[in-house]
């Protein structure tokens, strides 16, 4: 097995808030013109300039302690083979009176540069890219590609293995990665750019990050024809077997030789024949597809952490008989009429607006994401929200204004097809 090039991802979302735009007190000034701007992406081309512009003289600009200033981030036109900032861009429209809600972000101007040493060699090139999106979400990747050394050959399916794991930033592998950080772990290299973006980003306190949940993509060009690939890698020990599997036929679109995905993981994988830079730049178009796929699954998870929460609020005020309240009391009803309803269902209409081959790729990795578990999940903990309601109108408390607005769930939480 000959390995020509291979690229590494592994991202992540991190929540500043409890849900999307519940934006926290303690925020830092600077980022007001982020947060709780509505009209932040139409003021960022004036006041931030375009990614790259890192000399941006204004000194009130947000930045990220020992890793750089921000700046407008345009990658998210890709998917739409459009440059510009309108209505035709993925992810995107320019008539919301919020615009927060428009899935473009902002970026580190330069992306965070490391390079990885085993055994007194470099072996690989990392890049740490933060995305931050005005809802209170951050998608952070690790980026890595693997030098041609003499200090990490990769021969054999598990010789594979052990990269992606040295790749992975909650452990403490083999390598030592140097950055301006100085030389550690890519555990602790992480733990510092953590604590960078909470000191950043916070007035006072620590952003409490738990255990995230990675996501890895990998990119490849070797000697195997695309069969043999798919055959080598779920053969090799370690990896799961429950793969679910795509193939293109090859043409100068940018579609993929082929991909595999699991639960945790995909590989991207197309013929030696093609150009570094033309996998490179199909790579990342995937890897855009997948950080719109966990954003939305980390936004799914939150809001039902919410209905929970408040659910049980509401339980607990019925046990204790107090049926006497007015309806602007219920736990989080502006969230829900503000918030909740227009934004899960925006975020529908983005995944439509992608064209074909992506939107089948996107189909795929959902697919195998478990995505619309997550989706009946949420459905189903307002189904049984709505059952609690009617519990309450039997108390005659007034809570019937609201059941119209929860009956409307069915039309856009059913699965994308």
């Amino acid at each position: 097995m000959k390995i020509y090039s291979l690229y590494v991802t592994q991202s992540a979302v991190i929540n500043l808030f409890d849900v999307p735009l519940e934006v926290k007190e303690d925020i830092r000034e600077a980022y007001n013109v982020i947060f709780r701007n509505k009209k932040c992406f139409a003021d960022a081309f004036e006041k931030f300039g375009e990614i790259g512009q890192e000399d941006v003289s204004d000194d009130d600009l947000p930045f990220i302690y020992n890793m750089g200033k921000l700046c407008f981030n345009d990658s998210s036109a890709a998917l739409l083979d459009s440059g510009t900032y309108n209505q035709t861009t993925f992810g995107c429209d320019d008539g919301l009176e919020d615009q927060r809600m428009n899935f473009l972000s902002f970026a580190l101007c330069k992306s965070f540069k490391m390079l990885a040493q085993y055994r007194g060699k470099t072996v690989a090139s990392g890049k740490i890219f933060l995305h931050l999106y005005p809802t209170g979400y951050i998608v952070v990747h690790l980026a890595v590609y693997r030098r041609e050394t003499d200090g990490f050959e990769i021969k054999t399916e598990e010789d594979l293995l052990e990269l992606i794991h040295e790749t992975k930033p909650w452990l403490n592998g083999k390598w030592v990665w140097e950055s301006k950080f100085g030389c550690y772990s890519l555990g602790e290299t992480f733990r510092q750019v953590f604590r960078y973006i909470s000191m950043s980003i916070l007035s006072e306190g620590e952003l409490k990050i738990p255990k995230l949940k990675w996501k890895a993509g990998i990119a490849m060009t070797t000697d195997l024809s695309d069969k043999k690939v798919r055959q080598a890698i779920m053969e090799a020990k370690g990896i799961e077997r429950a793969y679910v599997e795509a193939s293109h036929q090859k043409n100068d679109e940018g579609i993929p030789g082929g991909i595999l995905v699991a639960k945790d993981k995909y590989y991207y994988f197309a013929s030696c024949r093609r150009n570094r830079r033309f996998i490179l730049h199909s790579f990342w178009k995937i890897n855009y597809i997948n950080e719109f796929l966990l954003y939305k699954d980390k936004v799914y998870s939150d809001y039902l952490e919410r209905i929970q929460k408040d659910r049980n609020e509401m339980r607990n005020l019925r046990l204790n008989k107090q049926y006497s309240f007015k309806l602007a009391n219920i736990v989080g009803k502006d969230f829900y009429n503000d918030t909740f309803f227009p934004y899960t269902q925006l975020l529908d209409e983005y995944t439509k607006m992608l064209i074909p081959r992506y939107r089948a790729i996107y189909t795929l990795l959902s697919k195998a994401n478990g995505f619309d578990n997550k989706r009946d999940k949420l459905k189903q903990a307002l189904e049984d929200w709505l059952k609690d309601i009617d519990e309450w109108n039997k108390k005659g408390t007034g809570l019937e204004k609201i059941v119209a607005v929860l009956r409307n769930v069915s039309n856009f939480l059913k699965p994308f097809s």
